[in-house]
């Protein structure tokens, strides 16, 4: 595709059907994912960078077509942004939602067009809002307004937390270590993230969480990360938000979802709307556990999950504890694949063997 990117479009109502889509590339085969087996998960934010999504928006009608959907529903400016940053506004949260949810939506509507089917859908964090729309809980543009709206009141409370991500320690051991800096410090710090196992993102007050990184390096503990965001997501320090978030959600729309989705708290899978409901409201402040989430998929027979954005971030923390393919679509191959054919088919044509 050529020339502006928006111009030569498929109508957004033609892009996301209701349900999911029948496959015209995939073949009976014993190589050949089912709906059933393949499951998509959204990366959340902190996965936003100057640049991402580029080759969806230019490459693939459906993706350009969200992307000028997300210009109307959160403001002209988001095309720009996502493409020459700059990146410390990109950073800000009232920023970075809508942006990862228009990225997260434009790969989805690419699948979709591509007749892609699914039995199961996660988000990490705020890629909940993405899935949300491969659920038919909600519609593309009801999603992308919801990002900008979470993003703006979650951007909108006072600056001072900090998250870091720490590998090579249980959650256990993590959840004692937050309580003693807490302690110390007279300031809140809790894990906000199980990923996987000894993979654990620590939240709360600036003060707390670098008593807890002292407290680390002294222990020998050399992989500490501070994450690029600009609050303490998952922590009690989003409370002041939760009265104002529990009014948003609870005069959502939501419909009942077209396919489950696993609760990145808890591992649950949802379907009626009022659990959907009630899980977007505690997952503000409650933990992620991209863990279980895992756990769940297996369980329910996944074999194919799809990184379903311009990420690898979830395909790295999960590969290692699941017992079912993670692929990304941030894969420059995969999206090369797609316009040849359908994921249910990639294990037949060889393409998955290609990934790294």
């Amino acid at each position: 595709m050529t020339g502006d990117p928006v111009a030569a479009v498929s109508p957004v109502s033609a892009v996301f059907s209701t349900g999911a889509v029948s496959s015209t590339n995939a073949v009976s085969s014993t190589n050949t994912v089912s709906s059933a087996e393949t499951a998509l998960l959204f990366p959340g934010q902190g996965t936003q960078r100057v640049g991402m999504g580029q080759a969806l928006f230019h490459g693939f009608g459906p993706a350009a077509a969200v992307l000028a959907q997300a210009e109307r529903e959160v403001g002209a400016g988001t095309a720009a942004l996502l493409r020459r940053g700059p990146a410390e506004a990109l950073r800000r949260t009232e920023n970075a939602q809508p942006a990862v949810t228009a990225v997260n939506l434009a790969a989805l509507a690419v699948l979709r067009d591509r007749g892609t089917e699914y039995g199961l859908v996660a988000g990490h964090s705020a890629g909940v809002l993405a899935a949300l729309a491969a659920a038919d809980v909600l519609s593309p543009a009801q999603a992308l307004r919801l990002a900008a709206r979470r993003g703006a009141l979650m951007g909108a409370l006072p600056s001072g937390g900090a998250m870091v991500a720490v590998a090579g320690i249980g959650q256990d051991a993590a959840r004692d270590l937050a309580r003693r800096a807490g302690r110390r410090t007279g300031a809140p710090l809790v894990v906000a993230l199980v990923n996987g196992p000894g993979a654990v993102v620590l939240s709360g007050a600036r003060a707390a969480v670098a008593d807890a990184a002292r407290e680390l390096a002294a222990a020998g503990v050399s992989s500490v990360t501070e994450l690029a965001v600009s609050h303490a997501f998952h922590s009690p320090l989003m409370e002041p938000a939760a009265a104002a978030w529990r009014e948003i959600v609870a005069a959502l729309p939501l419909r009942d979802a077209g396919v489950p989705i696993v609760a990145d708290t808890s591992g649950d899978l949802l379907v009626s709307r009022r659990d959907v409901r009630d899980y977007l409201v505690g997952q503000l402040t409650g933990p992620v556990r991209w863990d279980l989430v895992c756990r769940t998929l297996a369980e329910h027979g996944a074999r194919l999950a799809i990184e379903t954005g311009d990420s690898k971030s979830l395909r790295s923390i999960s590969r290692e504890q699941a017992a079912f393919r993670v692929v990304s679509l941030g894969a420059p191959h995969l999206l090369a694949a797609l316009r040849i054919t359908a994921p249910q088919a990639w294990a037949r044509t060889g393409v998955l063997g290609g990934v790294a």
